[in-house]
């Protein structure tokens, strides 16, 4: 018999409220009623105006600055979902105060728009289970437009040593933590940072030690909005900022190391998918999954890839 496995999912909030409710839904349905697998979703919330009534209107715990206002927990449901209204040094400082509540056997966060597609959170206890080794996973991603319409996809890979001081192989929204990792190592996001917490996080548990795997498989969606942060303007500062602590022997051979990057994307098959179909919450079925059919499925995430060359581009002239 399956041992029971406990996920605590934390969301940093603010002013999102519509994005919000779609990510809270398909978190809440990840839950076996079987009892093989429990989910607390934690949301850390900066001070939303009518975050209280979305809390009474999705069947929340509510707290404010730490005291409990209001309690919505069923006993009997495997999911539960409590909002904490509390101010925060930004969505970083969100995520480490949400880990520091979490309960659960694994750790991960979701931003407001982004969200767990069906069967997300069952494959990735199977593989927690299947691998004892395993102290966090990596799984693989969709990125979609605003309608909930294929973008392109990210398949994951375990970042090989020093690559993140150039590229990030995996989304944080398809990112799972053992919560011990978290409360032995002290491994945080980086609350200074705006974009790149993410970027550091990661590579803050490479230097720790933990052991790292890849679970084939999509298990969540990340939308491209206009408020992504991840694009121009404080984004790129910020790359630019970390670019500069790239040890020399990186910087040296940053050539070789982006060929060794390109070549094992495509040998280990992580450009290439075939047709498929996901089923995600949309503003327009807020309610119900609509599904979505890929017939040409790209890796290539427009708009990003020249993000990334102007970043390096200006690194390089920095550099001179």
């Amino acid at each position: 018999m399956n041992r029971t496995v406990k996920f605590s999912i934390i969301t940093p909030s603010y002013g999102q409220l519509t994005w919000l409710r779609l990510c809270v839904a398909s978190v809440a349905d990840q839950a076996a009623p079987s009892g093989t697998l429990q989910v607390e979703h934690i949301i850390q919330d900066a001070g939303t105006p009518g975050i209280e009534e979305f809390a009474r209107e999705v069947g929340a715990d509510f707290h404010r600055d730490g005291t409990l206002v209001f309690s919505s927990k069923n006993p009997k449901s495997p999911s539960h979902l409590a909002i904490h209204c509390e101010k925060d040094a930004g969505m970083y400082d969100a995520v480490n105060r949400g880990f520091s509540k979490a309960s659960g056997d694994v750790i991960a966060y979701l931003n407001c728009d982004e969200q767990y597609l069906p069967g997300a959170l069952p494959a990735v206890a199977e593989r927690f289970r299947d691998d004892a080794a395993v102290q966090m996973l990596f799984a693989d991603a969709v990125v979609a437009r605003e309608d909930g319409s294929f973008l392109c996809f990210r398949k994951a890979q375990v970042p090989f040593r020093d690559q993140l001081w150039f590229r990030m192989p995996v989304l944080s929204c398809a990112t799972f933590m053992r919560r011990e990792v978290f409360s032995k190592t002290g491994v945080k996001l980086d609350e200074t940072k705006k974009v790149i917490g993410d970027v550091i996080w990661i590579q803050r548990a490479q230097n720790a030690g933990v052991r790292m795997g890849v679970l084939r498989r999509f298990t969540s969606l990340f939308t491209e909005t206009e408020q992504n942060l991840g694009v121009g303007g404080a984004a790129d500062r910020e790359f630019l900022e970390f670019r500069r602590g790239m040890p020399g022997h990186v910087r040296r051979f940053l050539k070789l190391y982006e060929l060794y990057h390109k070549t094992r994307s495509l040998f280990s098959g992580t450009r290439h998918h075939p047709p498929f179909a996901y089923e995600a919450f949309t503003k327009l079925s807020p309610a119900q999954r609509q599904r979505f059919h890929v017939a040409r499925p790209t890796a290539t995430w427009h708009g990003r890839t020249e993000t990334d060359r102007q970043v390096v581009k200006c690194d390089k002239e920095r550099a001179r």
